[in-house]
């Protein structure tokens, strides 16, 4: 196959069962493979893998789709972060690909790359742990609380207080200079890259990880007394992308997936010291901006988000950026109020169970800003109300109508005013400053909550298993089946009654994309309910639904003669009423 197509090439070595297998253990159930599913707790199996279809769906929760689909939702990646996971796993380089306009970095290079900062990670770990100046490090974690175990967990280092110590390390280890430089472990003195010298020195080293657990950064706490900057981290790289990446995430993923809520912090501390209180759903921002990046990332593993920001004047302005960004990417966000003004790391070193409390008694992030005007403003003069509402009234526009009006009249009670002159100066607000942005990438299979009608169950027996139709099923005419079935089971009774094999695929491909993934859900939960039946007991379940069909349509029709024969009756027009009685009475008689 000739470069040019990756997703061809992917699906091509790859099975949904073997890349699905990795994550959670199937059990064969027919046709199908059945487990748990990963992405919702549950006892009874529901989490279906047709490896026919080369498709998982789950019926609990409804998530589900193709193998990149699949990636997407569990490694919360985007589609090309699913594309390049697979890859990996498909032994394929995407650099043969000409994917965009941009040039790509090819796979080797960025393992190569990877393996530069592991062997950097293991030696700042080694100095940690083994060098003079590593013991004195570790007293300070110590007296900051932090354990042994939270310090491998981790893998915290130590840079040593050298220009060229870390270079050299590095060098015998086979790395290159241009890939150190490019990682931005070294700096270069000259444009020519001649003469270098280490980045990070005399400095606690935080190792940076993006989803899939790979080092692709540090960050460097400065250990010398008013050494600026205080944190000092890896600059920009192929694998590195700060707008990207949360610190933290690898560990944290599946602690947000399972608690339904993710916590934002703004320190590397501050998450190790609430992981190590047994509150693992956390991660940190790359310094005080959340990007719309990183609020995408936390988003596809959940909606719910508290954030507990520095309440300096940076870390309420990064509050409230993230705020913009999460109310644009539909999240239900709380803002966690640290005790006596302490961050996350502070509050849990003074009291572990400060911290739960805080963050289980975070308020809603509109009940939050409500309260803060009171401290800021003179909500009893004219110009204080005025502000109050220039500050307060900007974070409805997102909101709501419920909370929205909500949200006005409590301003109102605040302000002792008519929520109605609140109401004029919402509506005279400009044009919000910042543009939604809409993804316009892969479309997922239905994720949300879907019940089949049993039309729909009846026609996707049919697809399912259209090698055990036969002429009494398809008995049940097509008048019987709403006009959005029709043209599915005409089709299939077209192509049954010239003696032809039903071709699924192909009735499926003359489908309109959404209408097609619709019906591949449907197929799946067909062939999943029966694929444990024989081919005699499963063309039993089909003529049992269609007389069921037939029946509820007889029903219907008696129902629509009986209103018939009312209406004429209290109309008093006798000779209608007798001919629709009569109609009755043979509708019955058949």
């Amino acid at each position: 196959m000739s470069p040019g197509d990756p997703v061809a090439d992917i699906k091509a070595r790859l099975n949904i069962e073997d890349v699905v297998a990795a994550y959670v253990q199937l059990k064969r159930a027919g046709r199908s493979l059945k487990a748990c599913c990963p992405f919702h707790s549950e006892k009874t199996p529901s989490f279906v893998v047709s490896p026919e279809r080369q498709l998982a769906y789950c019926f609990g929760c409804n998530k589900g789709g193709d193998m990149f689909t699949f990636i997407q939702e569990i490694e919360g990646v985007d589609f090309k972060g699913a594309i390049d996971i697979l890859a990996d796993k498909a032994g394929i380089d995407l650099a043969q690909y000409q994917m965009s306009m941009t040039p790509r970095v090819s796979k080797d290079h960025k393992e190569e790359l990877f393996e530069v900062n592991e062997e950097a990670n293991k030696f700042y770990q080694d100095l940690l742990l083994s060098s003079k100046e590593g013991k004195k490090a570790l007293k300070y974690l110590e007296d900051r609380g932090f354990t042994a175990e939270t310090i491998q967990e981790f893998q915290l280092g130590l840079s040593p207080d050298s220009f060229e110590d870390t270079y050299q390390h590095l060098v015998q280890k086979k790395c290159s200079k241009k890939d150190l430089l490019e990682l931005g472990l070294l700096i270069s003195k000259d444009t020519a890259g001649g003469k270098v010298y280490d980045r990070f020195r005399l400095r606690l080293m935080f190792p940076i990880w993006n989803a899939k657990g790979k080092v692709v950064g540090f960050g460097g706490r400065a250990l010398k007394k008013g050494e600026e900057p205080k944190y000092l981290n890896s600059p920009e790289s192929v694998i590195y992308h700060k707008s990207d990446v949360l610190y933290g995430f690898d560990k944290a993923k599946k602690a947000i997936r399972e608690k339904d809520l993710a916590i934002v912090v703004e320190g590397y501390m501050d998450v190790m010291a609430s992981h190590q209180a047994g509150i693992k759903n956390v991660v940190a921002s790359s310094g005080t901006a959340l990007t719309e990046a990183q609020i995408k990332l936390l988003k596809r593993f959940t909606k719910n988000v508290t954030f507990a920001f520095d309440t300096d004047a940076a870390g309420q302005e990064a509050l409230k950026r993230a705020i913009e960004l999460g109310q644009y990417q539909g999240l239900n966000m709380r803002v966690i109020q640290v005790p006596e003004g302490k961050d996350p790391d502070e509050c849990i070193k003074q009291d572990p169970g400060l911290w739960e409390t805080a963050v289980q008694e975070a308020p809603f992030y509109l009940d939050y800003y409500l309260a803060e005007l009171e401290s800021k403003f003179d909500c009893s003069v004219l110009e204080g109300k005025r502000g109050a509402g220039r500050s307060f009234l900007p974070l409805l526009k997102k909101a709501s109508s419920l909370e929205r009006d909500h949200f006005i009249k409590k301003l109102a009670l605040l302000l002792k005013t008519d929520p109605s002159f609140i109401y004029d100066e919402f509506n005279d607000l400009k044009k919000d400053p910042y543009a939604v942005t809409r993804s316009h990438g892969d479309v997922k299979l239905q994720t949300t909550p879907v019940k089949f009608s049993n039309e729909e169950y009846f026609v996707g027996l049919l697809l399912a298993f259209s090698k055990q139709i036969t002429k009494e099923v398809l008995t049940i005419s097509g008048k019987v089946l709403s006009k959005s079935l029709k043209t599915v089971y005409k089709q299939i009774e077209s192509q049954y009654n010239t003696g032809a094999c039903v071709d699924v695929h192909g009735i499926l491909s003359n489908l309109q994309e959404e209408e097609k993934k619709h019906w591949e859900v449907i197929v799946l939960y067909a062939e999943a309910k029966n694929g444990d039946l024989s081919e005699e007991m499963i063309t039993r379940e089909m003529m049992e639904v269609g007389a069921q069909l037939l029946k509820s349509h007889q029903k219907g029709q008696a129902e629509e003669l009986m209103h018939k024969i009312r209406q004429a009756r209290e109309a008093k027009d006798r000779e209608t009423e007798n001919k629709l009685f009569q109609e009755y009475s043979r509708f019955l008689s058949h």
